[in-house]
């Protein structure tokens, strides 16, 4: 038995570093770290926002003679008028507490509430802007807009840079007379910039004046979303 496994293992060392083996060893490590082209595939992707955020701010002193449970009441019927659910568009930006007090050095504390509201395309957000401009609601941001399908958007964002990836490594293996053969190394860089979603799109506090106390609807419109997709691919090379 010992005299069996002594032989085998002389043959495969035999085998292993026999001239033809050797050879067929380099010529696979030159395939694999020679013969191959590495290239940036990119895409850009751009889509219109359907979730726009909204910021409203209430400030007792910033009305006379009405409290603000009295405008909050108010803007609540507002909004209702617009169509607007506020059970699920509408929330208080602070949660732990409805109410803020803020107090200023030698006067005497000021009421605030902040609440967020989401509606869904440019033209609602004007109406809801000229609507709580009407109840004397001026303190308004858009603080981000976003995609409900932004995900689906990513993943075709990424199909298509891999394929400007592989028309790339064919270009440049066709101008030496090669072709690509399978992908081997592939790196998501993923969206490398998705610009007007993560910070404010358009600040809104226009108050209304005495020779123009009322105001049309606003035509609000939003810059597209971008998303820059990349991934880095290697192809062998034949």
């Amino acid at each position: 038995m010992k005299k069996k496994i002594l032989v085998s293992a002389i043959i495969l060392i035999t085998a292993l570093t026999s001239p033809s083996f050797t050879q067929k060893l380099s010529a696979q490590n030159y395939y694999d770290d020679r013969t191959y082209v590495e290239v940036t595939g990119t895409a850009e992707l751009k889509i219109k926002p359907d979730m726009i955020y909204m910021s409203i701010q209430l400030n007792e002193s910033d009305f006379k003679n009405k409290s603000l449970d009295e405008v909050e009441t108010s803007m609540f019927k507002g909004l209702k008028s617009l169509g607007i659910n506020l059970d699920k568009q509408l929330t208080v930006n602070d949660l732990a507490s409805n109410y803020k007090k803020y107090f200023l050095r030698g006067k005497d504390p000021v009421i605030s509430k902040s609440y967020q509201l989401l509606v869904y395309s440019a033209s609602s957000a004007g109406s809801v802007i000229s609507k709580l401009q009407d109840l004397d609601i001026s303190k308004i941001s858009i603080t981000k807009i976003d995609n409900s399908k932004m995900e689906e958007y990513k993943n075709q964002a990424g199909i298509m840079a891999m394929k400007n990836a592989k028309n790339k490594a064919e270009s440049l293996a066709g101008a030496i007379g090669q072709k690509i053969l399978e992908a081997y190394s592939i790196r998501d860089y993923g969206v490398t910039n998705s610009n007007n979603r993560d910070r404010n799109v358009m600040m809104l506090t226009r108050a209304k004046t005495e020779s123009s106390p009322t105001a049309d609807i606003p035509e609000l419109e939003f810059q597209d979303i971008i998303i820059n997709y990349s991934v880095g691919v290697k192809f062998r090379l034949f």
